[in-house]
């Protein structure tokens, strides 16, 4: 017992520093009041790559890298971002080289790691020299005091930072010396050091790895793990260097632990680690070869390691690139990212994945995260809302859904489901990024639109010359545009991200016909984006961006072109062009003879690569001159910039102006600035050019011109008179050395000399994120100008004019009042209500179209960032207004018969009669089959949790009770089984023994369960495949390169494809040897196998020659190829199947065939039918989004696919269907609309049954069979299907057809109940063919609730829940109660009339309503009127409530204010909308969404929708007892008040208990349920489902809060639960959560405000009067001994007879415990109080064994050096030393003190120890327990200063205590003790204590414990150490 109160940290959970842990987690989740406002977004603007990203603990982002600007704002390497992605401008350190590496300290100072030697905070004064290391203080001044100065020899780098718990400091990286301030000479650290927290080396700590370190993490027991380039470790004193490859595991003193061994073949770049110590490893390695495996395994850049470093087996994702980063987030899932562009998750598919990916914990592919990155990612950080902020060296992200890219330059956030996380602006941005002018005036125009001044517009309109739409002109594109062309003709070329126009393929770039319409004979095709365009005299065409290859007209082969290319005016190639730049080319000018200067991100050209693979790069860096006949580089022009060029300016004197993101800029000829200081010396520097820059036509810097603007330069236009117009990002300039600033927000006009034209200045409206995209002159003149912009106001213009992104002025300047084009958003749109679904989708109806950009009419979804949700059906419309909406706690997803494993009617419905029993899956499933006998078969990677029988291979009977005499057990996955006709079983996978017998990857089951000993062909690797012959052989493919079968000692060389006899050895005639892996087979009929894979070549049967098959191939009944069959897919095939008929399924990850790879090019995505002869069936094109994993055919020929796609689009045209990841289609390829069972997880198999019920294998959950969306209105019909008035939506927006009530009349209002049930409300008097007076009642299920058959005198308008179910209706003449059963409420009388519109319950039960939306009035709980209440007269259209009391109204004409609990007005709330809101919808983060029919808010442009930001952050925090016994739901600040909650468990986040619904805590926000019997000591999760109540104008929602509760990880600090919220409020005489663990906290604390805590009681303290109190009975104190200085403990026995104490002293016996540095041997000694010595020992007799065993001490080991002694002493004060016995041994000791004796005579009371004690882990830890009675008062100190007294010196200045229970929970402390109140010098006196000084710094607090284990430590707050006395005292 001592032991364990002693070591609660390292037993449990905690460490000694987590106090100061929770410290930081409560600063990083504290709440702050901010304005409100609509822009909520993350997009700052890196020009460089960015390295490493961390979050502080306030929220705000440290970012490090090698850049010069961050938004336009000059930050060199580092910069910190505030949480919205500004830049913070208090804090600019600049260093003068890239930073790699980062760390922030408990204090907030960061320490800083890189290549730079020196810093410059604030860019001004000297600079600081700091050699790689820095620590800067939280304003971003260096800390004078810490400077390690790390060197070396070629270029030392640092990598790597890691913080201890005692706050030393690991780095690692390419040094070898180091050099700390004031040290005398360098010392040697070759790649490795720790530093002391002030910065000194610590000289004791030198593991000397051979070569660079790359990663660091912190392991159990404080171990530490080094990951990087090195082979061996010689630690300094070792004799010999210990071989450690890749990655090793230091003690915490430096030295190689022995038992971990990893063994990378390749480099590791960075490391995480797991809650449960499991060891997240990625870089550059492709296998792992831990001591106990024999081979290596195959662990391709990623891998998982179990806690003592062996290879975690079922954990096998791959990446086809290095992977750079890898982190845990709090939800356990798993982010990495790097340089790939695909992964694997479990199975044998590839999937794409640009850059960065994210697997579950089992390692499967998380398929709903995919943001798709355009280059590499190299840092991933969570922060603390869940959100993930990825950094590196891209420009584009394409997340899931979107169809074009979206610019993130090297820095984004990605909202929890992979998403960008942009500005909430629902129009998608409506900026016009280009236009052109025709010859009669009218104006072309593009960008990211979808509407014009109201008018349905994707991307391309045609305004008329006064800025009306012309609505014959109306192109429809799928993506934006970014460039225009105008050719003489009249047609306009257009390039950008789009894909189809008009639903013809037309990727990238297109030509329109003067009308609008497709040009179809010009159709080039570009594989990546097109971004500027410029048209030649000659009518070619020069186009660049960022692409590879470029497929022109009349041809299907693409062609390498990259970035830049010119195409005839047919659109054909030119091939004599080829300059091949290496990035992206975004601007271009042609000179007047002809040569091209080209600007973008390219650092070389390489021209002629496409004719001459020996063609060599030249460097460019941004710019380049070419010639125009051919694409060469103009050698004569070569000046360098280091930044992108945005946009070129060519001038008549030849001279070209270029802009972009630049700071610097040399000229052809190098010339550099000159500056001369006052002794005349002179000094050359980089000449500065901030954004723009001038060239000569030689190339050389004009250094007479320098505009230099504060940010980016997007566009510019010339004018005739030499004027240059500029647009962009930045707003001021300061030219040519001007001692101000010019204010020019966006645009300027710029002198020839470089000046500001003072007459030009258009005072655009600045907000945050708004610029000018665009420039473009009319032949007269005047000016367009597109961008983000409301408004302006040129100067001398009376008024400021509103133009929403798009203006045009006259030559003047000024605005052309005749011309007005507004682009983007709805106009006339009316949202009638908003509803937040759990995920924090919010879906959005009422009568509009093009809301926010989503397509569909009167009801949209969006996500949680504001983009549409592309997931929720595009064609989904109603013919009539939509009012009320309602998310169904009903209509969450439902379980499937297993984990993993759903059992399909063939309407997709779940099979009720295989129902499982005794089996509980944890995992995937790969693999299914149905028995001789009709038993179920499921193989993968799983684990039974019911039952110890069935991991990896199970048997089901068909009712689906668990076969528990099955039993095979293989180790590994199972991806194949066969079942033989003889009813034996073939399983092949990936394990390695079945049922503890060695059985490599392929094994044969008797039907038994028992092993086939006769059958083992023993595969080297997976196998992935197979298919039986009739002749008994099988066929196998997979990842394998070798078989040894049946123990034969010669392996046999098979790659990837092999045939096995039915005796297991192998077909020594059939090798067909294709080059990659093989995914899947088909058996023809006539023998003939179908392989699909990896591949891309075979070499059959060992002949000489590889034969090209691109990922198919067919093979003869020998192995050779068939030489006929070659449909030769583009990307990696997954499944095939054999139809009847002799054609081919083929699906994956392709995007085209070609067939005989001569023919034509098929556009396929991802699924295709072949013919027999290898064409493809043209008639056959279902055309899923995403990848195919697997197939089957029903036996009426309809095709079964599984994969990651969320749509279908047959054909390609039309509206793409919702499917999540099942579909089923016909013969045809036509969608079965009947099917959709809506999989809510990752499908690795799918078979069909004869009896056409489907069964469905892979690695998700639950599916979702019930619609999760009613709506109600006034309509006829919903996305096609008829469906009056009412309406039932699956969770992508497809119609339940099988709901059907029809009522007769509009439905107003809906009510979720808690249980499921949902009341309608409306004008009806029939529904469901019943007659109901307009109320009604559904069932969970949908089905009609014929027992409820209440009514209302008349409509129906609003519905509200009380909390006793009583539910409050208003209707047209008033407002009624009816009970939960419908009667009528006699009792409630409310004096209201006319149209109750809006009711509301608030937490104390008084009722809000609205009456004909004339006001807000309140009602107490029985109807009476509140005259407390007191609301200002307006219009209340709408109401929400919030769980701070607060009120929300919302009416018209432009009305939304926020009342208090009283009803008056909450002024700090302002929001200012321009029309009427009419919907308003609480997120769970306190963010406000509101609809309405405004088209602005707080003069933003937000056409019907927007949201607010939360001035008070909304908290939602799940808790549990200490005791285990209840769950809170503690919610507070701006989140929306709720109307019931249901708490439920689940050990596996999987299957879900109920455990009660919840009641609300009285008066307070908060919900609990009680009478939980929790576990105490396991992994569980608690949810808790909040329904929203219905308002009118607010629609029942969901929120959703899931917690895990783990109190067993062995990793210090990661046992702490997950949490992503933000820090609760604490209610009144209520206890609050503790966000960081998940407690209601057993303690409460009494303190006086700015003193000090006072005491601390424990909440189940309370005993009766008469109850025994609880006794000391044992006290023990850890620490460290050496010679002169032994552990001291003091104790008294108080009482009137001798008591038996067992007295110890532990050394050896700790290392039992893991401790390390134990003392070898003790010694013990006993004083009285006078200094005599009452016993003494070294060792211990078997008298004190046997007390030992008594008390419950722990034993020693038999003959140990340990010491004890059993002594009798008399009542009176003693003292105990333990020390290191006659030898004078040094280490770490344990004292102990038992109270042996018996009786109440005497007993102990005072204890107290004296030692050393420091900050963080140094700190001075006891132990005691309480035992005996029901609880006991003692007093608790930690005295440093008041030990002076006594002559003691070297005392802690500063002690400070905490107290902590057996659990590890901290219940309190205290720093300086109280001596302002008389308790504690009062309690002190009655317990014996001596007196502490008043106001002394001594720490002390008085403590009402139950009897328990408890642990006490004292340290201090600085980084100073010194001698404490321990003390705890009974108090009488």
């Amino acid at each position: 017992m001592s032991f364990a109160a002693v070591f609660p940290f390292s037993m449990r959970r905690l460490t000694p520093s987590f106090p100061i842990f929770l410290a930081g987690l409560f600063a990083a989740l504290s709440a702050f009041a901010q304005p409100v406002s609509v822009n909520d977004g993350f997009s700052p603007d890196v020009d460089g790559t960015v390295f490493t990203v961390v979050s502080q603990p306030d929220g705000k982002l440290l970012v490090g890298g090698q850049f010069t600007s961050v938004s336009g704002v000059a930050r060199s390497n580092l910069a910190r971002l505030n949480a919205d992605g500004s830049v913070d401008t208090a804090f600019n350190p600049s260093p003068n080289a890239p930073v790699r590496a980062l760390l922030v300290q408990r204090d907030n100072r960061v320490v800083v790691g890189g290549d730079f030697t020196s810093l410059q905070p604030g860019a001004s004064g000297a600079a600081v020299t700091r050699n790689r290391i820095a620590r800067l203080n939280a304003d971003g001044s260096v800390d004078a005091a810490f400077n390690p100065n790390l060197g070396g020899q070629l270029q030392p780098q640092v990598h790597a930072l890691l913080l201890q718990a005692d706050n030393r400091i690991v780095a690692g990286g390419s040094f070898t010396t180091v050099q700390p301030a004031g040290a005398a000479a360098a010392v040697t650290r070759n790649y490795l050091a720790r530093f002391n927290a002030d910065g000194t080396l610590d000289a004791a700590f030198n593991p000397n790895p051979n070569a660079m370190v790359l990663a660091l993490a912190l392991h159990v027991e404080n171990r530490i793990l080094v990951g990087g380039g090195f082979t061996s470790l010689q630690p300094a004193g070792e004799a010999a260097a210990v071989t450690r490859n890749r990655i090793a595991r230091l003690t915490p003193s430096g030295s190689v632990d022995p038992a971990f061994d990893p063994n990378a073949n390749n480099g590791v770049t960075s490391l995480a680690v797991q809650r449960d110590g499991k060891v997240l490893l990625a870089g550059y390695f492709t296998t792992v070869q831990p001591p106990t495996d024999v081979n290596p395994a195959g662990r391709s850049r990623v891998a998982r390691l179990n806690l003592d470093g062996t290879l975690d087996s079922e954990f096998y994702p791959r990446a086809d690139g290095a992977v750079s980063s890898v982190i845990v987030q709090s939800d356990g899932l798993i982010v990495i990212s790097g340089a790939f562009s695909a992964v694997w998750g479990r199975g044998a598919t590839s999937v794409s994945r640009g850059f960065v990916a994210r697997f579950n914990p089992d390692g499967s592919l998380d398929n709903g995260f995919a943001p798709t990155l355009n280059a590499a990612v190299n840092a991933v950080v969570q922060q603390a809302d869940g959100k993930l902020v990825i950094g590196g060296s891209f420009t584009r992200a394409t997340p899931a859904g979107s169809t074009s890219a979206v610019v993130r330059n090297r820095l984004a956030r990605l909202a929890a489901d992979g998403s960008l996380d942009a500005s909430f602006e629902l129009d998608a941005g409506g900026r016009i990024l280009a236009s052109v002018t025709q010859s009669d005036g009218k104006i072309v125009v593009a960008g990211t639109f979808t509407s014009i001044a109201g008018l349905t517009r994707n991307y391309v309109a045609r305004l008329n010359a006064d800025g009306t739409v012309d609505p014959a002109y109306a192109p429809v594109l799928n993506g934006r545009v970014y460039a225009l062309a105008l050719q003489p003709d009249g047609k306009v070329i257009v390039g950008g991200a789009f894909t189809e126009i008009g639903g013809e393929t037309r990727r990238h770039l297109a030509r329109l016909n003067s009308g609008g319409s497709i040009d179809s004979e010009f159709y080039p095709h570009f594989d990546g984006q097109v971004g500027t365009l410029v048209l030649q005299n000659d009518g070619k065409i020069l186009v660049g961006g960022t692409f590879n290859f470029v497929t022109p007209g009349r041809s299907s082969t693409p062609e390498a072109r990259a970035n830049l290319v010119r195409l005839n005016a047919d659109g054909t190639i030119d091939s004599a062009f080829d300059p091949n730049p290496n990035s992206t080319v975004s601007a271009l000018v042609v000179q007047g003879d002809g040569k091209i200067i080209l600007g973008g991100l390219f650092s070389a050209l390489r021209p002629g690569a496409f004719g001459n693979i020996n063609a060599s790069f030249v460097s460019r860096n941004f710019i380049a001159r070419i010639s125009g006949a051919d694409g060469k580089l103009d050698d004569a022009f070569s000046p360098t910039l280091n930044g992108q060029v945005s946009t070129l300016q060519l001038q008549s004197d030849g001279k070209v102006v270029a802009g972009g993101a630049f700071s610097t800029a040399v000229g052809t000829d190098g010339k550099l600035d000159k500056t001369t200081d006052a002794s005349g010396r002179s000094t050359d520097s980089v000449p500065v050019r901030n954004r723009l820059a001038r060239f000569t036509p030689e190339g050389n810097l004009d250094f007479a011109y320098n505009p230099n603007a504060n940010g980016n330069v997007l566009t510019s236009v010339l004018q005739s008179d030499g004027r240059l117009v500029i647009g962009g990002a930045f707003t001021t300039l300061q030219p040519n050395g001007a001692a101000d600033w010019t204010l020019r927000k966006y645009a300027a006009r710029l002198n020839t000399d470089g000046t500001v034209d003072a007459s030009f200045n258009l005072d655009l409206s600045e907000q945050a994120g708004n610029r000018v995209d665009s420039l473009r002159l009319q032949a007269d003149g005047r000016l367009l100008v597109g961008g983000a912009f409301t408004s302006l106001q040129p100067v001398g213009a009376a008024l400021r004019v509103t133009r929403r992104n798009f203006a045009r002025l006259l030559s003047s300047g000024q605005v052309d009042t005749g011309f007005d084009a507004s682009a983007g958003g709805a106009s006339g749109a009316v949202v009638s209500a908003l509803a937040v679904q759990p995920d924090g989708r919010v879906v959005a109806v009422g009568s509009f179209a093009d809301l926010g950009g989503a397509k569909s009419t009167n009801i949209a979804r969006f996500r949680s960032e504001g983009t549409p949700d592309p997931d929720f059906s595009p064609v989904l419309a109603t013919d009539g207004p939509v009012h009320a909406i309602v998310v169904r706690t009903a209509g969450a997803p439902v379980p499937t018969q297993l984990s993993g494993f759903a059992w399909l009617n063939a309407n997709g419905t779940l099979r009720a009669a295989f129902a499982s029993a005794g089996a509980r899956l944890s995992g995937e499933i790969a693999a299914v089959a149905i028995d001789r006998e009709g038993r179920l078969l499921v193989g993968g990677s799983f684990a039974n949790l019911g039952n110890a029988a069935g991991g990896n291979l199970a048997r089901f009977r068909a009712d689906g009770a668990l076969d528990a005499s099955f039993t095979p057990a293989p180790n590994g996955a199972v991806t194949g089984i066969i079942v033989q006709p003889d009813g034996r079983i073939v399983v092949t996978g990936s394990f390695t023994t079945v049922g503890g017998t060695a059985r490599n990857r392929m094994a044969r089951i008797d039907n038994n369960g028992s092993l086939d000993v006769t059958f083992d062909p023993g595969a080297n690797a997976r196998i992935a495949g197979i298919v039986r012959q009739t002749d008994g052989k099988f066929v196998v493919g997979g990842d394998f390169t070798s078989f040894t079968p049946n123990l034969t000692s010669t392996s046999v060389a098979r790659n990837y494809l092999a045939r096995v006899n039915e005796d297991g050895t192998i077909d020594a005639n059939y090798n067909p040897s294709p080059s990659a892996s093989v995914n899947g087979l088909a058996l023809q009929a006539d023998g003939k196998v179908v392989a699909v894979g990896s591949f891309n070549s075979l070499v059959p049967n060992a002949t000489s020659t590889a034969v090209t098959r691109n990922y198919v191939a067919r093979l003869n009944s020998d192995g050779s190829l068939d030489q006929n069959f070659n449909p030769n897919a583009s990307g990696p095939v997954n499944a095939v199947v054999a139809l009847t008929n002799g054609q081919f399924l083929l699906g994956g990850s392709f995007t085209s065939l070609q067939p005989a790879a001569g023919g034509a090019l098929v556009l396929r995505n991802n699924l295709a039918r072949i013919n027999s002869d290898g064409a493809v069936d043209q008639s056959f094109n279902p055309n899923p989004n995403g990848t195919v994993t697997t197939l089957a055919v029903q036996s009426d020929g309809f095709v079964l696919l599984g994969g990651a796609f969320t749509t279908l689009q047959p054909g390609g045209t039309g509206a793409p269907v919702g499917r999540n990841r099942l579909a089923r289609v016909d013969t045809g390829g036509a969608i079965d609309l009947n099917f959709n069972p809506d999989i809510r997880g990752n499908i690795g198999v799918v078979a069909a049954r004869p009896d056409g019920t489907v069964l469905v294998g892979g690695s998700f959950t639950d599916l979702q069979l019930n619609g999760s969306i009613l709506v109600g209105g006034s309509f006829a019909g919903i996305g096609g299907v008829a469906a009056r008035n009412l309406a039932m939506l699956n969770d992508n927006g497809s119609v339940t057809t099988s709901f059907q009530p029809r009522p007769d009349g509009a439905v107003h209002a809906l009510l979720a109940l808690s249980d499921g049930r949902t009341i309608v409300g409306g004008a009806f008097t029939s529904i469901n063919g019943v007659t109901r007076q307009r109320l009604a009642r559904f069932n969970a299920d949908g089905t009609f609730d014929a027992s409820y058959n209440a009514g209302a005198p008349s409509a129906v308008r609003s519905l509200a829940l009380q909390p006793d179910g009583s539910v409050l209706v208003g209707h047209a003449g008033g407002i009624i109660r009816l009970s939960a059963a419908g009667a009528p409420d006699a009792s409630f009388s409310a004096s209201v009339s006319g149209p109750v519109t809006s009711l509301a319950v608030q937490a104390d039960g008084r009722v809000l309503y609205a009456v004909n939306q004339a006001g807000v009035a309140r009602l107490n709980a029985d109807g009476s009127a509140d005259s407390s209440f007191s609301a200002p007269a307006g219009s209340a259209v709408a109401l929400a409530l919030q769980a701070d009391g607060k009120v929300l109204v919302a009416g018209s004409p432009s009305r939304l204010v926020r009342l208090n609990a009283n009803g008056s007005a909450d002024n700090a709330f302002s929001p200012g909308p321009n029309g009427a809101v009419t919907a308003l919808a609480l997120q769970a983060d306190g963010r406000l969404m509101i609809g309405g029919s405004f088209s602005a808010v707080g003069g933003v442009a937000r056409p019907g929708i927007a949201r607010l930001s939360a001035q008070a952050s909304g908290a939602q925090v799940l808790g549990v007892a200490a005791n285990r016994g209840s769950v809170l739901l503690n919610r507070s600040g701006a989140i929306g008040e709720i109307s019931s909650v249901l708490f439920e468990i689940s050990p596996d986040r999987v299957t879900w208990t109920r455990l009660g619904e919840g009641v609300r805590a009285p008066g307070t926000a908060n919900w609990q349920v009680a009478g939980a019997n929790l576990p105490a000591n396991a992994v569980f999760y608690i949810r808790a489902r909040a329904v929203t109540p219905s308002v009118a104008g607010v629609a029942s929602g969901l929120y959703e809060v899931i917690r895990e509760f783990n109190y067993a990880s062995p990793v210090p600090g990661l046992g702490i639960p997950a949490n992503s919220t933000s820090t609760p409020a604490q209610a009144a005489a209520q206890p609050g959560v503790d966000v960081a663990t998940g407690i209601i906290p057993r303690s409460l604390t009494t303190a006086v405000p700015g003193e000090g805590t006072v005491s601390i009681t424990v909440g189940d303290t309370a005993r009766a009067a008469d109850s025994r109190p609880a006794r000391l009975v044992n006290l023990s104190t850890r620490g460290e001994v050496s010679p002169g200085n032994p552990l001291i403990l003091g104790f008294a026995i108080a009482g009137t007879e001798p008591r038996s104490v067992l007295v110890r002293g532990a050394g050896p016996a700790l290392g039992a415990f893991g401790v390390e540095g134990a003392l070898t041997a003790t010694s013990l000694q006993v004083y009285a109080s006078g200094g005599t010595l009452v016993a003494g020992t070294e060792g211990w007799s078997r008298e004190a064994g046997s007390a030992a065993t008594r008390t419950g001490a722990f034993p020693f080991a038999s003959g140990s050096a340990d010491s004890a002694a059993l002594v009798t002493l008399s009542p009176g004060v003693y003292t105990v030393q333990v020390g290191g016995g006659a030898a004078a041994r040094s280490g770490i000791a344990l004292v102990e003190i038992y109270d042996a004796g018996s009786g109440d005579g005497a007993r102990l009371v005072n204890v107290s120890s004296r030692g050393p004690a420091a900050a963080g882990s140094g700190a001075l830890i006891s132990g005691f327990v309480l035992d005996g009675g029901a609880g006991a008062r003692v007093l608790l100190r930690g005295v440093g200063p008041a030990m002076a007294q006594f002559g003691a010196s070297n005392t802690v200045a500063d002690p400070s205590i905490s107290l902590y229970d057996s659990a590890g929970q901290l219940l309190g402390g205290n720093d300086n003790w109280v001596s302002s109140l008389p308790d504690l010098a009062a309690a002190a006196l009655r317990a014996g204590a001596f007196a502490l000084p008043a106001g002394s710094k001594d720490a002390a607090v008085l403590a009402a414990l139950p009897a328990g284990v408890y642990t006490i430590q004292v340290g201090t707050d600085s980084v100073s150490s010194g001698t404490a006395l321990l003390e705890i005292y009974e108090v009488p």
